[in-house]
């Protein structure tokens, strides 16, 4: 099956037409959104999927039911799944397989367990910015960053037989995001009282007292419930 990539301007435009008719928080599904595209001929171009390389970029191989939910109130319903290595979202209508483009317009997506924001890094939405999963909600957010590298083949050598190229998982990155302010990189409990250095007595007699680290996904998902509740 081929993979297809989708160049769609989902919720930019504005006029008459599916998107910019709805009423605010009427529920979609990506066939509803597939029609809409067909309608406006809007640009498609296609991609194989990873060929001859071992290993899974994904969060999830298989889609799975989930919703995104706009900045303009449309949710919109179907099947998901993340690709860690790309950074990108994908849903599938009719066996095809899309990713989605202006993901500045995108509050939260949710998907079996899984929730996501993306945050952009500048004001110029070609200036690509992140995925992250929300591992805890509230005023201040705990967001993890996963990573997915490709590392080369390798060639046979004596007594080795030839290893194809291949997808490796890379060390998780946590961050804090305060409000609607950026992500801010946890690497260290130092840092983590940097980022809370309004209620850093509380804090620090928190970490002390749970012995949390900073590496530990449940210990951070503690620290920062307790700070919502301040």
């Amino acid at each position: 099956m081929k993979r297809i990539f989708l160049l769609f301007s989902m919720l930019a435009v504005i006029g008459s037409g599916i998107i910019s008719a709805q009423q605010s928080g009427y529920n979609y599904t990506f066939l509803d959104l597939m029609d809409y595209v067909t309608r406006h001929n809007q640009i498609m171009t296609y991609h194989e999927p990873y060929l001859d390389i071992a290993g899974d970029p994904y969060l999830n191989n298989d889609f799975i039911e989930g919703e995104i939910f706009t900045k303009d109130n449309v949710v919109l319903k179907g099947q998901l799944r993340y690709n860690i290595y790309a950074d990108e979202m994908e849903f599938i209508v009719k066996e095809n397989v899309y990713w989605i483009d202006n993901q500045e317009r995108i509050e939260l997506i949710q998907y079996g367990d899984h929730t996501f924001l993306y945050y952009l890094k500048g004001e110029d939405k070609f200036d690509k910015g992140d995925y992250y999963e929300v591992l805890e909600n509230g005023p201040t957010k705990l967001l993890l960053k996963r990573k997915v590298v490709l590392m080369d083949a390798v060639p046979a050598k004596p007594y080795q037989d030839p290893k194809p190229p291949r997808f490796e998982p890379s060390r998780d990155t946590y961050f804090l995001m305060h409000f609607q302010g950026k992500p801010e990189k946890i690497s260290s409990k130092k840092e983590l009282l940097q980022l809370m250095a309004d209620k850093e007595s509380e804090i620090k007699s928190f970490i002390k007292e749970n012995k949390v680290s900073a590496n530990n996904q449940e210990d951070l998902k503690k620290v920062v419930a307790y700070y919502n509740g301040l």
